[in-house]
């Protein structure tokens, strides 16, 4: 766990980073030549991608779901400026920026029908 943040404090996300993190702990315990510590290296791999499989797919889905309705409203007044109004394409900044943010409550001002404020 902590090769892993050390990782990720070099920049990288977390999937890869816990990926090269056990793939480096799990190669070091084979390379011990100890057929133990080289079944606990295989078994390290294996549990390694069980929580991979929790980690990527999952928060990749949930970060996505929380930028594509700001970002694609504020997408949408931009260029198609003449369909709506005034404070409706001046909320669309404030909008993308909450979206990169992942804060998806940036779009509610953006539907149509409902009155903003």
């Amino acid at each position: 766990m902590t090769l892993a943040c050390q990782i990720m404090v070099d920049g990288h996300g977390v999937a890869w980073s816990w990926h090269q993190a056990v793939e480096r702990m799990a190669g070091q315990l084979a390379s011990l030549d100890n057929p133990l510590l080289a079944t606990w290296a295989s078994d390290l791999r294996d549990i390694g991608r069980r929580v991979l499989a929790q980690i990527d797919p999952p928060m990749a889905a949930t970060m996505a779901a929380g930028m594509t309705p700001p970002l694609a409203a504020a997408l949408a007044t931009w260029l198609f400026r003449g369909r709506f109004s005034v404070e409706e394409r001046e909320a669309s900044g404030a909008a993308a920026v909450l979206g990169l943010a992942f804060v998806t409550e940036g779009a509610f001002r953006l539907r149509r029908g409902i009155p903003s404020g």
